[in-house]
C-alpha cells in the first residue's frame, strides 16, 4: 500500500511539472523514456530511468510536456499534452499533444483546435537540418521511417507541400499528392502538380507525370517525369548585396547592402545602407523574432540623412527617422500582449518616397496601439492596459492615449444559496475605467456666449520637452466606475418582474467655476485644482409574461399545426434631475448684461462628460 502511494505521488508530481516553453528545452531531462524492440513481453521500465541494453534504442528519449505527462502502464502508452517536445538524436519533434507507443516503438503527434475551430500546436518534425511542418505525423524509432499528414517545408528555390509524406530512414520522402512551387510564396497560383513526388534532401526533387498550374489553371506544358535541384542548408549569416539604380532628387544609389546575422533559430538582425551619389545617404536596422507558442515580431530603425541643395524649386536638406515595432501574441493561456507601434518625423514618406508601397508615401495619419489583457485566476475580474498614439503629419495634431486602463467584474450572485427567490437572482457587475489623453490640439469655444479667457481660433501646442507642463494642463483624465445590480423574480405566476439600478460614479482632478465679468461681457472660467466625484443613479422595472398557442390543421398531412408564442412586456424608466442645486454639479451662470442665465456643468468637456440635464421618466 505505501509503495502504490509513493508512486501515485511521484507520478502526480512528474505531471504538474513546472512551466517550460517550447525554446527553451530542457539542457537535462529528469524524464527519460527507454523504447525496447520486445518491450510487448516485458514490463516497461521506470521513465526516469537513462539504461539502455542491446536490443533497445541505442539514443536516450528525452521528453517533456507543459500539461501533463500520463503513462498507462496496463498498455504500455505514454501521453504528453500541451506544448509537448520529444528530443532522439538529431529529431526533434515539437507538437500540442504526442503519444508514444512502447509496444510498437512508435509515436503519433497532432495539434488540436481551440473553441473557434482554429487549429493550434500543429507538429514541426526536425530531422538534422531538415524541418516540416505538418497536420499529423506517426513515427516508428527503430526503423526510422515516418508517415506524415498535410506536410510544407520551404525549400531555397521553393515550397513544396503535399497530402501524404513516407519519409524513409535515408531521409529521402515520397509524397503524395504533392505541390511544387518555385518561389517563396505558399499561396501561389502557379505550381507544379503531380501525384508522385520524391524528395532527397540537399539534392533534388524528382516528380512523376507533373502538370504547370498558372493562375490556378492547368496548362499543356507537361512532362513524363521532372528533376528539380534542391540545395537545401540551414540559414546563416552573411553578406546582403546592394540594389542599384537612380533618383532624380538623390541621384544614382546602392540600397539595402549590408549583413544579415542568424544570432539563433528565433532572432535574426538584418543591417544595411543606402548610398546615392548627391550626398544622401541611409542606415536601417531590422530585427525579426519567433518563438514558438509563445509570440512573434519585428523591430525596425531607420535613419535618413537627405541632402541635395543643387535642387532646383526646394533644396533638400533633412534628418528623417522611422520607429515601427509588430508584436503579435499566439492564442494561448489568459494573458495576452500586442503591439503595433509606428511613429517618426513627419517628412520622413514625402523626403523617401517608396516605389514599392505608394500607399506609404501619400498616407498623413499614423497610428500605434500596445495593450495588455489578462483574467485573475480564480475570480470573476479581467482587467487590460493600453496605451494609443494617433498622429497627423499634414495638421500637425497628436493625440497619445497614456494610459488607457479598465477592470472588469463578471456579474455575481451574491445571494445564491438563499432561499428567497428575489435575493437568490440577485446579481451585481462592476467596470471600472481611466484614461489620460494628452494632445496638443487647442480647440476653441463653441458655447454660444462670450467667455473671457477663451481661445477663439483652433491652435496646436509644439510638442517638445519644454511644453511638457502646457500638453499636460490641456490633457483629459478621469475615471468611472458603472455598477449594475438587477435580480428577477415570478409574482401573480404566470409574470416575471425585473427590478434594475444602475449607478455611476465619475472621478476627476479637476473642476470648473464660472464668473460673470460685467465690464467684458463675458463669462471667465476658472480651472480648480483637486480632486472632485460625482455620482449618478438611475432604475428601471420591467414585467413580462408569455402566452402560447395552437392552431390545428385537421385534414393536412404535411403540416398538423401552428405553435405561435407572444411575449408581452411592459418597462418603466426613471433618472433625477442631476442639474438640481442640491446635487452640486451645475451652477446658473449669467453670461450677458441682460441678466440672461444658464446652467453650465463643472465637468463641460471632461473626458466622460457631464450628467444629463432635466428629469427623465418613461414607460413602453
Amino acid at each position: 500500500f505505501l509503495i502504490a502511494i509513493f508512486i501515485l505521488v511521484s507520478l502526480s508530481s512528474l505531471a504538474q511539472e513546472g512551466r517550460l516553453t517550447v525554446d527553451e528545452k530542457p539542457v537535462k531531462s529528469d524524464s527519460t523514456l527507454r523504447l525496447n524492440r520486445d518491450t510487448a513481453n516485458r514490463r516497461p521500465d521506470p521513465i526516469d530511468s537513462i539504461t539502455v541494453d542491446k536490443g533497445g534504442i541505442e539514443t536516450t528519449i528525452k521528453y517533456y510536456a507543459e500539461d501533463s505527462i500520463i503513462t498507462k502502464t496496463l498498455t504500455n502508452v505514454t501521453y504528453l499534452y500541451g506544448n509537448a517536445y520529444i528530443e532522439y538524436g538529431d529529431v526533434k519533434l515539437d507538437a500540442a499533444q504526442i503519444i508514444i507507443d512502447r509496444n510498437t516503438n512508435e509515436l503519433t503527434a497532432k495539434g488540436m483546435q481551440d473553441s473557434t475551430g482554429t487549429w493550434l500546436g500543429l507538429p514541426v518534425f526536425q530531422d538534422g537540418p531538415e524541418k516540416f511542418e505538418t497536420r499529423e505525423i506517426r513515427y516508428n524509432f527503430n526503423t526510422n521511417k515516418a508517415r506524415i499528414k498535410g506536410v510544407a517545408t520551404e525549400q531555397q528555390e521553393g515550397y513544396l507541400s503535399g497530402e501524404v509524406v513516407k519519409r524513409q530512414d535515408d531521409g529521402s520522402a515520397y509524397i503524395a499528392g504533392g505541390r511544387y512551387i518555385p518561389c517563396d510564396d505558399p499561396q501561389s497560383t502557379t505550381f507544379i502538380k503531380s501525384t508522385k513526388i520524391k524528395v532527397i534532401p540537399g539534392d533534388k526533387v524528382i516528380t512523376g507525370p507533373f502538370l504547370l498550374y498558372v493562375g490556378g489553371i492547368p496548362t499543356p506544358l507537361g512532362l513524363p517525369f521532372g528533376i528539380f535541384p534542391e540545395p537545401k542548408s540551414a540559414e546563416k549569416s552573411g553578406i546582403l548585396f546592394p540594389k542599384y539604380g537612380s533618383e532624380q532628387n538623390r541621384g544614382l544609389f546602392l540600397r539595402e547592402g549590408g549583413y544579415f546575422f542568424v544570432w539563433n533559430d528565433y532572432i535574426h538582425t538584418a543591417l544595411t545602407g543606402d548610398i546615392y551619389s548627391k550626398g544622401s545617404w541611409g542606415l536601417k536596422a531590422r530585427t525579426q523574432y519567433r518563438k514558438r507558442y509563445k509570440h512573434s515580431g519585428s523591430f525596425e530603425f531607420t535613419f535618413n540623412r537627405n541632402k541635395n541643395l543643387d535642387f532646383e524649386e526646394i533644396p533638400l536638406d533633412s534628418r528623417d527617422f522611422w520607429f515601427s515595432w509588430q508584436h503579435q501574441p499566439e492564442s494561448r493561456g489568459t494573458g495576452r500582449f500586442s503591439a503595433s507601434v509606428n511613429a517618426g518625423t513627419s517628412t520622413f514618406n514625402s523626403n523617401n518616397v517608396s516605389i514599392q508601397n505608394f500607399q506609404r508615401n501619400i498616407r498623413s495619419e499614423f497610428r500605434s496601439n500596445i495593450s495588455y489583457s489578462n483574467s485573475i485566476a480564480g475570480t470573476p475580474f479581467t482587467y487590460s492596459i493600453n496605451a494609443r498614439h494617433n498622429q497627423n503629419v499634414q495638421t500637425g495634431i497628436m493625440d497619445i492615449s497614456l494610459p488607457e486602463m479598465s477592470m472588469n467584474m463578471n456579474r455575481i450572485y451574491p445571494l445564491k444559496g438563499s432561499k428567497s427567490e428575489v435575493l437568490k437572482k440577485l446579481n451585481v457587475g462592476w467596470n471600472f475605467n481611466v484614461t489620460n489623453r494628452i494632445t496638443n490640439l487647442v480647440r476653441p469655444s463653441t458655447t454660444g456666449f462670450d467667455i473671457a479667457n477663451a481661445t477663439t481660433t483652433q491652435d496646436t501646442i509644439d510638442v517638445r520637452f519644454n511644453t511638457l507642463g502646457e500638453l499636460l494642463d490641456n490633457a483629459l483624465n478621469g475615471a468611472r466606475h458603472t455598477i449594475p445590480i438587477s435580480t428577477s423574480f415570478p409574482i401573480f405566476k404566470n409574470f416575471n418582474l425585473t427590478p434594475s439600478v444602475l449607478f455611476q460614479e465619475l472621478w476627476y482632478l479637476e473642476e470648473l467655476d464660472y464668473t460673470f465679468v460685467e465690464d467684458q461681457n463675458a463669462v471667465r472660467i476658472d480651472t480648480v485644482r483637486g480632486f472632485s466625484r460625482a455620482n449618478t443613479y438611475a432604475a428601471s422595472l420591467g414585467l413580462t409574461t408569455q402566452l402560447y398557442g395552437m392552431f390545428l390543421f385537421k385534414n393536412s398531412r404535411k403540416v398538423e399545426a401552428i405553435r405561435h408564442i407572444m411575449t408581452p412586456t411592459i418597462s418603466f424608466s426613471y433618472r433625477p434631475d442631476f442639474s438640481d442645486e442640491r446635487f452640486g454639479y451645475y451652477q446658473n451662470v449669467q453670461t450677458d448684461t441682460d441678466g440672461n442665465t444658464r446652467l453650465l456643468s463643472i465637468y463641460e468637456g471632461f473626458a466622460f462628460g457631464a450628467q444629463g440635464l432635466g428629469e427623465t421618466a418613461s414607460m413602453r
